[in-house]
């Protein structure tokens, strides 16, 4: 893993040496091992400046970067890891290239030398690059399938700046708030696609290769899910092929030249991944967190898996001054990011650096095999017929306006709106910190949120039944913008390389051409993963069993005692910033509204404990970025 950032000038100026040393400092945490430079301001040519900070995991002696091919007319900055580096550095021998390192990286310029930008659509991995072709004067910037890896950057006239976080076009580029992205934040947490909550700057789409030369800028997708082919096949549960596609996926990701390791929750994915990786290797280190508070601690879950896996398990109980914490992780992200499971995502990382280079998560199962409830009651709303839905949704809106917050009733309310709604706004109404009416109260400017817009796009290119439809939605927004945001940010910022098997391209393919009968089955979440794993374990010779606990266990977050604490211990916080006259987000939402987000919390009627983090993490970004005067 790596951190990457560079600029291109077609009116040919001089780079500046010093802002691009800035750039590549900027993302120092992300790169604790070296940096490296490149540029080129030969008068009469284009400009360009490549930098680069390496985490080192692969090739420790010769991967450094910027790697040119052999004459300089090729080059790239490169953040990732490419699973078939090796099959293609062996087409590419055969084509007649030749190969001074041993890093996967030298397969991108020799790969583009000799199959183009479509050398993208080769690739197996996680990956976020920068490639400069020197002869036709071309920038290729590219992403991977899934969005594991992340690129921002910013278009004005000749000029175009990229970087792996925000915070790396800085030196350059004025990172200011753009107010219009807001509402959105307020309704999913994050910002999502293409956009930013900074003027100017964007992020390239997961699946997306971009080119910039002299005649503009154009990016296109190269990937996309099986449900958006026309020719998508629908297949039964076969659970040895899974077996053998997640086999394969867990062990190229144990390529590694550094201490290698994995984070346990003791759920049924990551407890999958830690078991094969059991049956791959003798010793596997294990990672976990223990919370005071009992309804969201899952280490003994994870204690359990590990004594039954017989994995070395380091363990971490979390009693942090949380107002501390809280204040450095509006620091990583850089834009505003609601979900409060970033801070035990980074505590467990900064734990596990301090025995490993690079960790396995179970991240993606629930996306591939719909383990979160709400995906399969948007399916099951679907069918409800449409006479019968509207019927329900206007009475729930007379018996709605006296259900308490909190009671059955609201709950059965609530479901019966959404029966009514379109599906992909009955998904965004499960998944809102606010929900699109609550942002209209709180709003005090003319913008409004285009989620709904966002989840309608994806939708209609979306082919199968409401589940698919369920899970491609859950695919594009909160895995690359909440989820997979989480996790490159919590561990880049301690120097740990995280890998995610569940999200191997072969098998979302695979996932998402099974039928529904192999995700949902009445109640049961994750069939299919939970069918895979009741198999058990080949260790030493002999079949372990994992624990009917651990099989039957419902499904839990990794989530914080948000309600509590802001009772309690952040309490002065939240007073702080939706009470006062005086802070910014009382210049850009109406206070009598926000005032009742904490009031409201306070005296039980409603946990709005995920909602004041929200509310807590925009005040904090919005002193540092600029909100109205």
């Amino acid at each position: 893993m790596c951190g990457i950032a560079g600029i291109v000038d077609f009116s040919g100026a001089p780079i500046d040496r010093n802002r691009l040393f800035g750039m590549t400092q900027a993302l120092a945490h992300r790169g604790p091992d070296g940096e490296g430079f490149e540029i080129d301001d030969t008068p009469g040519r284009a400009s360009v400046g490549f930098g680069h900070r390496r985490l080192s995991v692969i090739d420790l002696a010769t991967g450094s970067q910027p790697l040119t091919n052999e004459d300089g007319s090729v080059s790239v900055v490169f953040n990732g890891e490419i699973y078939n580096f090796r099959e293609l550095r062996a087409r590419l021998v055969g084509l007649g290239h030749h190969f001074r390192t041993k890093s996967d990286t030298e397969v991108l310029v020799h790969g583009y030398e000799a199959f183009g930008p479509e050398l993208v659509e080769r690739l197996d991995g996680m990956f976020a690059f920068a490639l400069w072709d020197r002869n036709r004067e071309r920038l290729l910037l590219a992403r991977d399938p899934v969005g594991k890896k992340p690129v921002y950057y910013v278009h004005k006239g000749e000029r175009l700046w990229f970087a792996s976080e925000p915070k790396g076009l800085a030196p350059f580029v004025k990172l200011e708030a753009d107010l219009s992205s807001l509402p959105t934040y307020l309704v999913l947490g994050s910002v999502p696609g293409e956009r930013t909550a900074f003027r100017d700057v964007r992020k390239l789409p997961p699946g997306h290769v971009a080119v910039l030369d002299r005649a503009g800028f154009v990016t296109r997708r190269y990937w996309e899910l099986p449900t958006s082919r026309r020719d998508a096949r629908r297949e039964r549960l076969d659970l040895d092929q899974l077996s053998t596609l997640v086999r394969a996926s867990v062990e190229k990701r144990l390529i590694s030249d550094v201490p290698l390791g994995a984070l346990l929750s003791g759920g049924v994915d990551s407890s999958l991944v830690v078991s094969t990786m059991r049956e791959l290797n003798d010793e596997v280190h294990t990672f976990s967190v223990g919370l005071a508070d009992a309804g969201f601690d899952e280490s003994p879950y994870a204690q359990k898996v590990a004594r039954t896996l017989g994995t070395v398990h380091h363990e971490l109980h979390v009693t942090p001054h949380v107002a501390q914490v809280f204040e450095r992780m509006v620091e990583l992200f850089d834009e505003p990011f609601a979900d409060s499971s970033a801070l035990p995502t980074f505590l467990v990382s900064e734990f596990a650096r301090k025995h490993v280079t690079v960790v396995l998560t179970g991240d993606g199962g629930d996306e591939l095999f719909a383990g979160y409830p709400r995906l399969s009651l948007v399916a099951r709303l679907e069918r409800v017929p449409p006479s019968v839905a509207r019927l329900a949704a206007r009475l729930a809106r007379v018996v709605g306006a006296s259900a308490e917050p909190r009671t059955q009733r609201a709950r059965l309310v609530r479901q019966a709106e959404r029966s009514a709604m379109p599906l992909p706004r009955r998904l965004l109404s499960m998944i809102s910190v606010f929900r699109e009416d609550e942002v209209e109260e709180l709003w005090a400017g003319p913008e409004r949120s285009d989620a709904p817009v966002t989840f309608r796009a994806i939708d209609e290119r979306t082919r199968g039944s409401p589940l698919d439809r369920a899970l491609a939605l859950s695919f594009h927004t909160y895995l690359p913008d909440d989820l997979l945001t989480k996790v490159d940010r919590a561990s880049m910022a301690v120097g740990l390389e995280a890998r995610s098997p569940l999200l191997d391209k072969a098998l979302i393919e695979h996932a998402f051409a099974l039928e529904d009968a192999a995700k949902i089955e009445g109640s049961k979440t994750k069939v299919a993963l939970h069918q895979l794993l009741a198999r058990g374990v080949q260790l030493g010779g002999r079949r372990v069993a994992i624990p009917s606990s651990i099989l039957e266990r419902p499904k839990q977050g990794f989530g914080l005692p948000l309600g509590r604490w802001f009772r309690e211990e952040l309490a002065p916080l939240a007073k702080e910033v939706t009470l006062s006259s005086e802070g910014p987000l009382a210049r850009i939402l109406k206070p009598s509204a926000l005032a009742r987000v904490y009031t409201e919390h306070e005296r039980g009627a409603r946990d709005a404990g995920h909602q004041l983090w929200g509310l807590l993490v925009l005040d904090r970004w919005l002193r540092k970025y600029g909100g109205p005067s």
